[in-house]
């Protein structure tokens, strides 16, 4: 990747070297204690109380049951539970000092701002105290109700075709999507004191607006699409979008990739004044092939090649391939990335019965991702006169709206419907499956099946497999924890599926327990990036829902 690289109507991007002594430094100290007033520039505080000026930490934290001595603790107020509650527990834990919203009669120092305003101070200050890591790397961010994860990995092996040593951070890390604030700057820290140069994450509208991403500037950021999603969070779906729109601004953001197929993609080019746009949609691919290894295509007069099937993973690739450009990689080597990716574990992961029938794993979970899913597993049929089987369930305690939604997908685009459990979490089951039948119509009910053992439900509908015949197994993808009844157990669809003896379609298919990005042998010899582990970051300080990443008997549990 040439450092000088430029484009017409792009911000160059370059590879930046870690910031010397000063980046270094910080790494080492992160243990050590070091004046809180340090930390404090781009805060602030409407009141000090204490020794503020005096007071040394070691570490920022939000949950009561992780702080060490000498951590700075800061007390989110949450959708579950408010921080302020647990920070005497924290100062006996070892807090040296609290990020407040209200004074408390608590003996130590305590930085103290606006109703509201901790989490934003929050990211600031463990912006601060890590030294600005992401300052020191090529910043990417996706966002988008669906193919963030995919698109993430792609670009970050386009950049590691390009010789960029590169990490992931996103949903396959196992807690949020985007972690909390604190989380989020040390592994930037982590990864920048490793050796990465760059970072492709994901960025959801949780995120966004919870500020976990504030103190960090982009290079490049894609737009993929925005459907139903988190309306229990969002409320409307003009708050939904807000919330990823305020992504694509000047402050946070020097190049946006937008997806203009997506009616909601044309009204953020619109809006996003001040920020240089390059639009993409999937007119850009020709000569679209599929088969049950992967996809190709013609792409600015290239033949590209993917490891995954799927007609809107080639959608995904175009995004990718146009982050690439404008993150300044040729075109030889955006190729190469994403020939040589890595399988996305729980996308579009394909596995042979005994009978010759196909198997898909896919992480659909709202109605345009699994019509998406459903529609290219049609495609990747040897016979159209085949039978193709859904077999789904829907989260607890999120948007109930789409449960109805899902199931008429399923019944219009499926030959046979098995409606199923999913993460019920504290809600009953039966009811979220009577939801999604509600909406299937009663000529399509002898098409139905309801089984509420999701474990039968799948090794149902992998036995009445024939040669040709497909079943997609949706909603979970890579998760192996499910969520019922407030109880987090281990359960693994692809586990399920290879113990009916379905093996993994040739080298293009993630087998359960193997790497999840970056292994080695890659033809650019980069070497291996794994992705930088990111924690749960289910605070007791603040615990807040998305897609609702949270801790439960001490098992992660995520959506």
């Amino acid at each position: 990747m040439p450092a000088s690289s430029t484009r017409v109507g792009y911000v160059p991007v370059v590879a930046v070297a870690d910031h010397g002594r000063r980046g270094k430094q910080w790494a080492g100290k992160a243990a050590m204690a070091m004046l809180l007033s340090a930390f404090l520039d781009g805060v602030r505080p409407v009141d000090m109380i204490g020794e503020v000026s005096t007071v040394h930490i070691s570490s920022v934290s939000y949950d009561s049951r992780e702080v060490r001595d000498g951590a700075l603790f800061c007390c989110l107020d949450g959708t579950r539970y408010d921080g302020h509650e647990f920070a005497g527990l924290a100062v006996s834990n070892g807090a040296s000092a609290l990020l407040v919203e209200r004074r408390l009669d608590i003996a130590v120092p305590q930085v103290v701002v606006t109703q509201g305003a901790a989490r934003a101070a929050m990211a600031v200050i463990a912006a601060n105290f890590y030294g600005r890591p992401s300052g020191s790397l090529v910043m990417f961010g996706v966002t988008g109700t669906n193919g963030k994860t995919t698109v993430a990995h792609m670009v970050a092996s386009i950049l590691r075709a390009g010789g960029l040593r590169t990490s992931v951070i996103g949903t396959l890390g196992g807690g949020r999507t985007t972690p909390e604030s604190a989380d989020l700057q040390r592994s930037l820290a982590q990864a920048r004191d490793s050796g990465f140069k760059a970072v492709s994450m994901e960025v959801s509208s949780h995120g966004m607006v919870q500020h976990r991403v504030d103190a960090i500037r982009f290079q490049a950021a894609v737009f993929t699409n925005l459907s139903p999603e988190h309306l229990d969070y969002h409320k409307t779906m003009d708050m939904y979008f807000a919330a990823k729109a305020a992504l694509f601004v000047p402050e946070r953001v020097e190049n946006a990739i937008i997806n203009v197929d997506d009616p909601w993609g044309r009204l953020l080019v619109e809006r996003a004044s001040g920020v240089p746009v390059l639009r993409y949609s999937a007119d850009e691919a020709s000569e679209v092939s599929q088969d049950e290894h992967g996809s190709s295509f013609c792409w600015r007069g290239m033949q590209v090649r993917i490891p995954l099937a799927g007609r809107y993973n080639v959608l995904n690739a175009i995004a990718a391939a146009n982050a690439g450009l404008v993150l300044g990689v040729d075109e030889d080597e955006i190729a190469e990335g994403l020939y040589t990716m890595e399988p996305v574990p729980g996308r579009f992961a394909l596995y042979r019965s005994p009978s010759g029938g196909i198997v898909v794993i896919d992480y659909a979970h709202t109605p345009d991702a699994l019509e998406a899913v459903l529609m290219s597993a049609r495609e990747i049929m040897h016979e159209p006169s085949r039978q193709l089987t859904c077999v789904f369930g829907c989260g607890g305690d999120r948007d109930a709206s789409k449960r109805p939604l899902m199931g008429s997908v399923a019944a219009r685009l499926a030959d046979r419907v098995v409606v199923t459990s999913d993460n019920s979490r504290n809600e009953n089951p039966v009811v979220i499956m009577d939801e999604i039948v509600s909406g299937i119509g009663a000529d399509d009910r002898n098409r139905l099946v309801v089984e509420i053992d999701r474990r039968k439900a799948i090794k149902s509908a992998v036995a009445q497999l024939r040669d040709g015949d497909v079943v997609v197994v949706a909603g979970r993808g890579h998760e192996t924890v499910m969520e019922a009844g407030g109880k987090c157990m281990h359960f693994s669809d692809a586990e399920v599926v290879t113990g009916c003896m379905a093996v993994p379609v040739g080298r293009y298919v993630s087998v359960p327990g193997g790497s999840l990005s970056g292994g080695e042998g890659r033809s650019s010899g980069v070497g291996t990036d794994l992705e930088v582990g990111t924690d749960p970051g289910a605070g007791v300080s603040g615990r807040s829902t998305e897609g609702g990443a949270g801790t439960a008997g001490g098992v992660t549990c995520s959506d």
